[in-house]
């Protein structure tokens, strides 16, 4: 997939555009490995909430970065009736959580059910721990096991 994002890059006209498989050190490292001088800017464009501070980390290895924000989430108000009814009939053995983003909103989710015991019995799995600073962690680590 991110090959694609790379061709549509180079059709609208970016010329020295790279696809980084894996994660965001890969990323780093690759920068760090084949970006031609630290004198030049790197664009940094991401969300608005990260799990790593890649900029911070580019900068503190002397590179010029400058971060634009090009979206933000909005993480839903109301869930559908029919959504929580199915999963209340047919619960998962597990809720794997990803991203920050995901776990706020899981955790918003959760809260805002008005009978919420039928999911206390289940494993939730988060992908880092660092995901669930800024998500209240003593709630989540008091209603959720790891």
């Amino acid at each position: 997939m991110l090959e694609s994002y790379r061709k549509k890059a180079r059709s609208v006209g970016f010329q020295n555009t790279i696809a980084a498989e894996g994660n965001v050190t890969n990323l780093k490292e690759l920068i760090i490995q084949s970006y031609e001088s630290k004198n030049k800017e790197l664009l940094y464009v991401s969300g608005e909430t990260i799990s790593v501070d890649l900029d911070q980390q580019l900068l503190s290895e002397g590179f010029k970065v400058k971060r634009i924000i090009n979206y933000r989430v909005v993480h839903n108000q109301k869930f559908d009736e029919k959504f929580v009814n199915e999963l209340k009939l047919n619960m998962p053995d597990m809720v794997y959580v990803y991203s920050q983003n995901s776990a706020s909103s899981f955790l918003k989710f959760h809260k805002d059910l008005p009978n919420r015991k039928f999911m206390d019995e289940y494993k939730f799995d988060v992908y880092r721990r660092k995901n669930l600073v800024n998500i209240e962690r003593n709630q989540m680590e008091k209603d959720f096991s790891f």
